[in-house]
């Protein structure tokens, strides 16, 4: 891909500026920075992982302020399960599958809220993987309660995926200026 000038122009035609690579190690990073020529068109935008919160940090503050290339500043959480997989944890049983609510996330609401606020706190951007009705509640609700406490204008916190969502769920996003990067689940396997 940071290659390929044909790739580039196939992008760039189509508005894509920015390609973001999420829960990287540092070493994976570094390669990705490596990989990429001074002259490729497209930003990189990398999240690492969530053991590495203080490193991306760092690599934040070490960014030139006028850099385009290669930015940091996020953290990838995976809470919660997926779609396809009928993993994401739900209120409503899945189509077809008789007492299937998916799994509940390994992470209690108590942690999510700790992992967000630090986050939040080394003033990253949280990127966090959540499918289902359930998860994506414990991810709103750790955002309530980190940006009760710890306000901060533009903190452009993502929610990643967000496939079964509720009216009320959206109105409390909404309220949080959470940005939703949607996936395309619906389209690929319809009402499950």
């Amino acid at each position: 891909l940071f290659r390929s000038t044909e790739g580039y122009r196939r992008l760039l035609s189509r508005g894509i500026t920015t390609v973001g690579v999420a829960g990287v190690s540092a070493l994976h990073a570094r390669t990705l920075e490596n990989a990429r020529a001074d002259d490729t068109p497209l930003r990189l935008c990398i999240a690492l992982s969530t053991t590495l919160i203080d490193e991306a940090a760092a690599r934040k503050r070490a960014m030139l302020p006028a850099e385009s290339g290669v930015r940091y500043g996020a953290v990838k959480v995976f809470h919660g399960g997926s779609v396809s997989a009928h993993t994401c944890w739900v209120t409503e049983p899945y189509i077809g599958i008789e007492n299937r609510f998916g799994l509940e996330p390994a992470r209690s609401q108590k942690e999510l809220n700790v992992l967000l606020q630090n986050i939040h706190s080394a003033g990253l951007q949280a990127w966090v993987h959540c499918n289902g009705d359930c998860e994506i509640d414990m991810v709103v609700t750790a955002f309530e309660q980190v940006l009760r406490t710890s306000p901060r204008a533009d903190h452009r916190h993502r929610l990643e995926h967000c496939s079964v969502m509720t009216p009320e769920l959206l109105r409390r996003i909404q309220a949080l200026d959470l940005v939703l990067v949607a996936h395309s689940y619906m389209l690929e396997h319809g009402d499950i």
